[in-house]
């Protein structure tokens, strides 16, 4: 049998700039050819090795707003990129107190643990989300998820299934502004209403008091950083939300997504690629050829100065430093 092979050329998102620029990453002998509405916009790439890393807060922040007030980029159209959580978790608090006018989908914002094995996160769940025909498939797999556990745990359950369960929750009525107080009161209503008694599971109870107690420290933290309303119910019900915030992701996790405006940092020696990889130069063009890639009009990279390492200071990813361009 004779195969012939094609290759996917044309790309129907990025303006000819952007992709003028990724693809001096790429790391396959194929052209790829600017083709969609964005093919002529007048884009920025702009690459940035000297700024200090207790800047890049401030810098971050500027480009966000500018990107909304000056270029009409809707919010969700941005994304915040590094090459680790570490980072993402400490830039997002921070980034969130500075900019209380925008919702952030990212980590270290979160008032309670996304522990998907806690008993406790997993009933928050159906406590922090609206009945709704979009999520109604969703809310049953979390019920089902709710009743195997407690089955698991030698709770009585007298015959009720998932659907009930579900009926049970949506007909609370929780009036609590404080949103460890809201859960709470949830909690208890909804296992009564159902008629499930836990008292006797230590289980349960241990999880209970772990998932209060972790919750009010990650409230104190976002306090700390003068994230306002953190203890609100409101506050907790956004992060189930639909994402219509500002992005933010490591590069591994931004693969497949696409935004007018991507700002990466941290494209660090040791970090983009990291340190374990044996073939540094192919791992560092894959990982800027997937941050590139995912821009269609606006390009901000970042090889922040002063982030310390266990000898001395991070310096710029090599390939990075080494690209001839004529940045903006």
């Amino acid at each position: 049998m004779e195969i012939e092979e094609f290759t996917l050329n044309f790309n129907y998102r990025s303006s000819s700039k952007i992709i003028d620029y990724y693809q001096c990453f790429k790391v396959f002998d194929s052209n790829i050819i600017p083709k969609g509405h964005n093919k002529e916009y007048p884009s920025v790439v702009r690459y940035n090795k000297d700024i200090n890393s207790e800047r890049i807060v401030d810098e971050i922040a500027s480009k966000v707003v500018a990107s909304v007030d000056d270029h009409n980029i809707s919010p969700d159209q941005i994304c915040i990129i590094a090459p680790q959580w570490f980072y993402l978790a400490s830039i997002t608090r921070k980034l969130a107190s500075k900019l209380p006018m925008y919702k952030f989908n990212g980590p270290g914002l979160s008032p309670i643990a996304r522990d998907v094995e806690n008993f406790w996160y997993k009933l928050s769940r159906i406590a922090l989300t609206d009945p709704s025909p979009q999520m109604y498939m969703r809310r049953m797999r979390w019920a089902k998820e709710i009743l195997e556990e407690l089955s698991e745990c030698g709770v009585c359950l007298d015959e009720i299934n998932e659907r009930k369960f579900l009926r049970c929750c949506n007909t609370l009525n929780i009036m609590h502004a404080n949103g460890l107080e809201y859960l709470q009161d949830f909690f208890d209503k909804a296992l009564s209403a159902c008629n499930i008694d836990i008292a006797e599971c230590q289980y349960l109870l241990h999880k209970n008091e772990y998932f209060f107690e972790s919750s009010k420290l990650r409230i104190e933290r976002l306090q700390k950083e003068n994230i306002e309303g953190a203890d609100s119910i409101e506050y907790f019900k956004s992060f189930f939300d639909a994402n219509k915030g500002i992005n933010v992701s490591t590069i591994h996790g931004v693969k497949g997504g696409e935004y007018d405006v991507v700002i990466a940092f941290g494209l660090l020696d040791g970090m983009v690629p990291h340190f374990t990889e044996k073939e540094k130069d192919l791992s560092s063009k894959k990982l800027l050829y997937v941050i590139g890639s995912r821009a269609r009009k606006y390009l901000y990279l970042y090889s922040e100065t002063g982030r310390k390492r266990k000898f001395g200071f991070y310096s710029p990813t090599e390939v990075l430093k080494k690209t001839h361009y004529e940045y903006n």
